[in-house]
């Protein structure tokens, strides 16, 4: 079914399976668009995030086929930026952002806001990825995510950096590492201390 393709395509993708992750991600999202029945197991989404997870539960008694896609899409996404391909990773996580927006999921928006702006970066546009790491801050401050803030603005800092900026890079990074120390987090504290270092 596409739930279950979708799913195996977010466990393949963490494994380091990124074209096994793509062909089921395709797979999953030519089911739905040939309209094909989503067999739904009780339960909301899987929240697949990482190192970027926020430990935000998503709410719900089964996904739509729209959030399904979504999920699909995202992951073609990010998996894409994995391997090399960062600007046509970007070109579907922008697709999986307009559903997120449409279902109001503003977890969702964020962190795929926080993959454009890494597939950005990756790419060498540091211009496109900033605001989109600003765009992700402000959300998470508003959620008091301290976690992902600390997260963010050490990859803010990290743009300033590139650009040559480096009082603006040492004040985000600085903060980055404060709020890290918040969150009680040693690994993003470390990560912090690198970038502090670099």
């Amino acid at each position: 079914a596409a739930q279950a393709l979708a799913y195996r395509s977010i466990a393949n993708r963490l494994l380091g399976g990124y074209e096994e992750a793509l062909q089921d991600a395709k797979r999953s999202l030519d089911m739905l668009s040939h309209g094909e029945e989503i067999a739904v197991a009780a339960g909301a989404l899987p929240d697949y995030d990482d190192v970027h997870a926020t430990g935000q539960a998503q709410q719900g008694s089964a996904p739509s086929a729209r959030e399904i896609r979504a999920l699909a899409t995202r992951n073609q996404g990010v998996s894409l930026q994995r391997i090399g391909q960062p600007l046509a990773g970007v070109e579907l996580l922008q697709d999986a952002l307009a559903d997120y927006e449409a279902l109001g999921d503003t977890h969702n928006v964020a962190m795929t806001l926080f993959e454009i702006a890494v597939a950005y970066s990756d790419a060498g546009r540091h211009l496109e990825a900033l605001p989109m790491f600003e765009r992700v801050l402000a959300s998470w401050q508003q959620s008091h995510n301290v976690m992902g803030q600390a997260l963010v603005l050490n990859s803010i800092g990290v743009q300033y950096h590139a650009r040559g900026e480096y009082v603006d890079a040492f004040d985000a990074l600085t903060d980055a590492l404060a709020r890290a120390r918040r969150s009680g987090y040693t690994r993003l504290e470390a990560f912090s201390l690198a970038s502090l270092g670099d």
